[in-house]
């Protein structure tokens, strides 16, 4: 018995009841077609006639391709029955873009176009991939990051990931010009129109804005930087949580860094009048093995904001965004206590740093004329962590002892080291506490190590030009972002590229909606000490 190896197609022409036999097939050009021959009954009469199916089409690579990746669908849901085709593309400054065209097949006069939530590319006949050199579906070019931004995605992943390294905003921008093949020229020209036609017409601002490229990267950081930012924040608050959990102590290293004007008329650096300051909070993060077993620790930023002042009021605008640690390490400035007791109350333990403490009683104890003798300068590096955990605070009160009695058999004045006694004593007393309780895992009684990373990261981004940042949100979401990047955020091209497209898909495709950190009608700016009060009461503290 014979069993038909492809089945029989229905007659074309709709006799129901006939018979359809395969009779060979044929190479067309539009591939391997198939003859059949239908026999019927018409009258008393048996009849019979021929047609052909197409089995395998012959289509190009091309035409294949293109059939892998779908239109896009109508936006408007009504229109679910309707046909949606291509209908051209659209000039924009990233490119050609394309656009659909969606209509009634029953009225095809009644349609209208659109283009997807996140316009693409459009696609020519040769565009591949750049790395692997395939070809690229006709509906899968390149997806923007928005609906009215002229830069790529992958452009604005470079621009976040250049501020985040500390590039300054110009040279952020020309590199997202050049990636675009725009001109970076001081007076670019628009369409051909020259700047001073422009401005003598009145279509653009003034000249000196039209030569500004500052502004891309500045606004491309307001637009997507929280994206960025905001995820990280999250992950760092379940890290600490699950450090809890885990029984491990969470620890911040605190530190503020005057941001200088490099240029102004003084004999040094650190003479420089100070413009702002960066207040910076790290945290230590504990690294264990594969078994395990605790081995080290290592420090990662945690907040850089920048505020006008170092006061209380400036650090307890920081603490206030922050879960209270189990430790705080300062260098024992009255302001940042205060602030972390307002901010925390008793949750946290206040350590202030030793290294400081040390480094100011020798500065205060050297004459002003000569040198500190040799038996004094050596004893002040004897107060190490390893006496402190032995003998806890007898071992701050017999170090002070043996100053005493070094500082009266070299002729030093007994009145400047009683009085040091009497400030310092009781911050290193804490301190000694703070290393004899806590041995396993150790809890850092100083951040001089930190500071040196601290005075780093903010040195990338304000040196030589800390004093041209006057905006105190953009400059303040330009640390988030610099939080970000240190924690590894902006590491992978395509894991960021698809967060910002999820957050412009979840608008419609149309740019996120600005964010809570707005500079409404220059009230706050990074110059103002007034601005701090103006915070403090905005977040009713």
């Amino acid at each position: 018995m014979a069993y038909k190896s492809v089945p029989s197609p229905s007659c074309p022409d709709g006799h129901v009841a006939s018979q359809v036999h395969a009779r060979g097939t044929r190479l067309t050009n539009r591939g391997t077609t198939r003859k059949w021959r239908c026999r019927y009954v018409e009258g008393d009469e048996l009849r019979e006639h021929s047609f052909t199916t197409l089995d395998e089409p012959s289509e190009s690579v091309r035409d294949l391709l293109d059939r892998v990746v779908a239109m896009p669908e109508c936006p408007n849901g009504k229109h679910v029955k309707w046909t949606v085709q291509a209908h051209g593309t659209y000039e924009t400054l990233a490119g050609r873009r394309q656009r659909y065209r969606c209509y009634n097949p029953k009225q095809p006069e009644i349609w209208h176009t659109f283009t997807a939530p996140l316009p693409r590319s459009a696609v020519e006949d040769d565009t591949c991939c750049d790395d692997c050199r395939v070809l690229t579906p006709r509906h899968a070019g390149t997806e923007a990051s928005t609906r009215r931004l002229n830069y790529p995605a992958s452009v604005v992943y470079t621009v976040l990931r250049e501020l985040s390294e500390g590039r300054a905003y110009t040279h952020a921008s020309m590199r997202a010009l050049e990636a675009m093949g725009r001109d970076t020229g001081r007076s670019r020209r628009v369409r051909g129109v020259s700047a001073d036609d422009l401005n003598k017409a009145g279509l653009v601002s003034p000249d000196r804005e039209l030569k500004a490229h500052w502004h891309i990267a500045a606004d491309i950081l307001e637009r997507f930087a929280p994206i960025i930012t905001e995820p990280v924040f999250e992950a760092i608050a379940a890290e600490q949580r699950q450090m809890r959990a885990d029984k491990l102590p969470v620890v911040y290293v605190v530190d503020e860094v005057p941001v200088k004007r490099d240029y102004a008329r003084s004999w040094s650096y650190n003479s420089s009048p100070v413009v702002w300051n960066a207040l910076v909070v790290a945290r230590l993060v504990w690294q264990h093995d594969s078994h395990g077993v605790l081995v080290s620790r290592s420090v990662k930023l945690l907040r850089v904001r920048a505020l006008p002042t170092a006061t209380k009021e400036s650090w307890s605008l920081v603490l206030s965004e922050l879960d209270a640690p189990d430790f705080l390490v300062a260098d024992g400035a009255a302001a940042i206590e205060n602030a972390a007791k307002a901010a925390w109350g008793r949750r946290t333990t206040f350590v202030p740093c030793v290294w400081h403490a040390t480094e100011n009683i020798r500065k205060r104890l050297t004459p002003g004329r000569g040198r500190l003798p040799e038996k004094v300068r050596d004893h002040l590096y004897t107060l190490t962590r390893e006496a402190m955990e032995a003998s806890g605070p007898a071992a701050v009160k017999l170090w002070f002892d043996d100053l005493e009695l070094l500082a009266e058999a070299a002729d030093l004045p007994r009145e400047p080291v009683a009085a040091l006694r009497t400030q310092y004593e009781p911050l290193l007393r804490r301190s000694a506490t703070v290393a004899n309780k806590h041995k396993n895992p150790r809890v850092p009684i100083s951040n001089a190590a930190v500071e040196n990373q601290i005075q780093g990261w903010v040195g990338t981004f304000s040196r030589k030009r800390g004093a041209m940042f006057a905006n105190l949100a953009r400059t303040n979401l330009l640390g988030a972002l610099i939080v970000a990047g240190s924690n590894g955020a902006l590491l992978r091209q395509h894991d960021v590229v698809q967060k910002l497209r999820a957050a412009s898909r979840g608008n419609a495709g149309w740019a996120p909606p600005p964010r809570a950190l707005v500079e409404p009608a220059g009230t706050y700016t990074l110059r103002d000490p007034g601005s701090v009060v103006e915070l403090l009461r905005e977040v009713g503290r």
